[in-house]
């Protein structure tokens, strides 16, 4: 009732799951909010996956970079993400509420992959990093809030299950996807 509270408070579209005096039969299906958020989340972790798997093979055939200096690359992005995820969630929650921040962090993250994709200069693997970087904190946190929030009581854990199930299928995809798209064309 609390994540409900403040998710609607958050001017989020998520309804409450059921209505005790109609047994949850009027307003939209809590279900439909669950599996949105579920393929969302999917779309995240298949991107997450991308992104750790071939992040170090593309810097390293565009710029040569080797271990040595990709190494504090990937350092500095870590903790650039936690001091995100300890200092600027919790403040932009406060005052936007838990779906636009999670919609933010999203935009964040979709714009750091695609200038990621197309990033011929330092620039630009610095500027993706920077989006990457705010939006990865600021996008995962708040998935479970926003589920628990549009499952139906009982259901919760239920939900938070399924969802883990999915996320696990989408990081043992996308490797497995994108390497057969890299190894028909590295050079895309």
């Amino acid at each position: 009732e609390g994540s409900q509270q403040h998710a609607d408070a958050a001017g989020s579209k998520v309804t409450k799951a059921t209505d005790s005096s109609d047994g949850g039969r009027s307003g939209a299906s809590p279900w439909v909010a669950a599996y949105t958020m579920m393929g969302v989340s999917f779309a995240y972790n298949f991107g997450q996956s991308f992104f750790d798997g071939f992040f170090i093979l593309m810097c390293a055939e565009r710029f040569g970079w080797q271990p040595a200096v990709l190494g504090p690359i990937l350092t500095a992005l870590a903790c650039l993400v936690f001091a995100n995820s300890g200092f600027l969630y919790p403040r932009l929650v406060k005052r936007f509420g838990v779906v636009p921040v999670a919609i933010l962090g999203l935009l964040c993250i979709a714009s750091g992959l695609v200038i990621l994709g197309d990033a011929s200069a330092i620039a630009a693997v610095a500027a993706s990093l920077a989006f990457y970087a705010l939006g990865v904190p600021i996008f995962t946190p708040s998935v479970p809030t926003i589920l628990a929030s549009c499952a139906p009581p009982g259901k919760r854990g239920m939900v938070l299950g399924v969802d883990s199930a999915v996320n696990t299928v989408a990081r043992i995809c996308a490797p497995v996807l994108l390497g057969v798209v890299y190894q028909r064309n590295p050079a895309a």
